[in-house]
């Protein structure tokens, strides 16, 4: 495993998502068999990992501008007593959710006990010898730069960064990197009674531009996502130098957002005092695809490389089922859905192609004169 920072599980881009897990969201879409199957996987691995923070919960839908009129009897319409008669009303299907922290450290953990092996540093370019890639080049935390030999298979999951293969490769990977804010307040701060009822809340667009995702958290703590005003960042932009992975580096939330974030949710009674601050203020970076589906496969033009991205704000949810699909192709095995609407390959076009070589040229694997 080679990752930019040193502890994935503690600093790595998973630990900043809310890691909300739906099996039915994308019914009557191409990723429908993604959310199904995942849904699925996540559970056994709960059991299988033996994960305290896992849970399946109900979910609403809620308006923070709009309350609901009181029926005969003076009672509210709402089914969630810490909302009092703000609007809400409840969601079909299946949800769940888990810690991304306690989830990674635990698939780390598994994976170093049954023999993996862990670098630190960031990849910076590949070595290809008539299609296999021999090895890849990562700089070390001292600005050093070290040649890894890859003697078999090779397993991109690059995220938001994965456009570099465009200049390393010369695969078309248009996954942009969407910069989102979010905030977290931790145990004490929450109203008690959510450990009661726990439920996630996905908020309609409010007066503030928000749409605020509000997931309670076994601990006590209390996530809250969709602040609005999200960055939208080039693939152009995610291949610059200033955008490299840097060892301690966090992303900067939104100042503008994180106040808007937080006038919305002191409408609501979920925090014991509207003012108090977050105790985490953070952003991640989101892989997104120009059709919001991930980029699930082998790589086309070479024998031995995968890639495995593009997840967007279910990164985690598909992670599973993506995961066990990169396995089985490596292995040759039967796989569990149907790659064919995530092929790398459905990029792979003549313009896409001639933009390619118009940006530079290649030489020896590695890029010259890259004219953006």
């Amino acid at each position: 495993l080679i990752d930019a920072v040193k502890d994935p599980a503690a600093t790595g881009c998973s630990c900043g998502a809310g890691a909300f897990l739906s099996e039915s969201w994308g019914d009557g879409t191409r990723t429908e068999p993604l959310h199904r199957k995942s849904f699925q996987l996540h559970c056994d691995l709960a059991q299988d990992l033996n994960l305290e923070n896992y849970r399946e919960l109900p979910v609403f839908s809620v308006n923070l501008d709009e309350v609901n009129q009181h029926d005969a009897d003076g009672a509210t319409s709402g089914r969630i007593p810490w909302l009092g008669n703000m609007s809400h009303a409840p969601l079909p299907g299946r949800s769940a959710q888990v810690d991304p922290s306690e989830l990674v450290k635990s698939l780390l953990n598994y994976s170093f006990d049954n023999g993996a092996t862990s670098l630190t540093g960031s990849v910076v370019g590949v070595n290809i010898d008539d299609g296999t890639i021999t090895s890849v080049s990562i700089r070390m935390d001292s600005s050093d730069e070290l040649e890894v030999p890859i003697d078999n298979d090779i397993v991109f999951t690059t995220g938001a960064w994965a456009s570099n293969l465009e200049s390393w490769i010369g695969i078309p990977t248009p996954i942009e990197g969407v910069w989102s804010t979010s905030l977290i307040w931790n145990e004490g701060i929450v109203d008690r009674t959510l450990a009661e009822s726990p439920a996630a809340l996905f908020c309609r667009e409010d007066i503030n531009g928000c749409h605020l995702e509000i997931l309670p958290r076994p601990n006590g703590s209390l996530y809250v996502s969709g602040c609005g005003g999200s960055k939208v960042l080039s693939p152009a932009t995610m291949r610059s130098e200033s955008m490299c992975p840097k060892p301690g580096q966090t992303n900067k939330p939104d100042p503008s957002r994180v106040s808007a974030a937080r006038a919305s949710i002191g409408k609501t009674n979920i925090l014991l005092n509207a003012d108090c601050k977050p105790d985490i203020e953070q952003a991640c970076i989101r892989p997104v695809s120009p059709d919001a589906a991930p980029i699930v496969g082998r790589i086309p033009g070479t024998k031995n490389a995968f890639i495995a991205t593009g997840g967007g704000p279910w990164g985690i949810t598909w992670g599973p089922v993506i995961g066990q699909s990169i396995a089985r192709l490596i292995l040759d095995r039967e796989l569990s859905i149907n790659l064919r609407n995530f092929s790398p390959r459905r990029f792979d076009t003549p313009v896409y192609r001639t933009l390619l070589r118009q940006r530079g040229k290649q030489a020896s694997g590695k890029p010259i004169g890259e004219q953006w």
